[in-house]
């Protein structure tokens, strides 16, 4: 593919995210939920976008790590429910049981989000191993506004309690967070640097 029409879907992933991203934060205002900006994938799906239009590896980089583990407990809890017409994770219910359109929209970003965001990184090409430092970075402020302000109505990122039934809601939760968050950025920046870090060296 020419470097052109590889800068042009970049710019065009960037926008598309970038929009997407403050339409859905400004929605999550207008219907008294500002809290949402705090999700990975909100803040993730933006600044993802301008990791394209500045052509940033890192930054597009980071975001996965800290977006894809639960992206794909999201995606599988949703065709379970769908096939199965019962619960997995329980991560999903309020899709099947909201009324408005706007809200089933935003969500739609939980499957386009990941596949756009790899695709983008293999065009910008990964320059680094060591990205996950930002993805640790970024956790840990998050999770510690949440906490400090007491940010809880809507258990951002499961901040405050377990998401899920097989993690466990007890004393040592916090210790669990991130211990669980960490996991999954290791692991996604493991197998970035194994998928894209040779190819930028070719």
């Amino acid at each position: 593919m020419k470097k052109e029409s590889q800068e042009l879907i970049l710019k065009i992933i960037g926008i598309f995210l970038i929009v997407f991203a403050v339409f859905a934060i400004t929605y999550a205002g207008y219907r008294g939920m500002p809290d949402l900006i705090f999700w990975f994938c909100y803040l993730g799906m933006f600044i993802i976008g301008i990791g394209c239009l500045t052509k940033n590896d890192s930054l597009i980089a980071s975001q996965i790590n800290l977006i894809a583990g639960f992206l794909i407990f999201w995606i599988a809890d949703f065709f379970y429910i769908f096939i199965a017409d019962k619960t997995l994770f329980g991560i999903t219910n309020y899709f099947f049981e909201e009324a408005l359109i706007l809200p089933r929209i935003i969500t739609l970003e939980h499957f386009f989000l990941l596949p756009l965001s790899i695709y983008a990184l293999y065009l910008v090409k990964l320059k680094t191993k060591d990205f996950w430092k930002i993805s640790i970075l970024q956790a840990m402020i998050i999770f510690a506004i949440l906490r400090i302000f007491n940010i809880s109505e809507y258990n951002v990122n499961c901040s405050f309690y377990s998401c899920v039934s097989f993690i466990p809601n007890n004393s040592f939760y916090i210790l669990n967070w991130f211990i669980i968050v960490f996991a999954m950025i290791f692991i996604t920046n493991f197998i970035l640097v194994k998928l894209f870090y040779k190819n930028s060296k070719e």
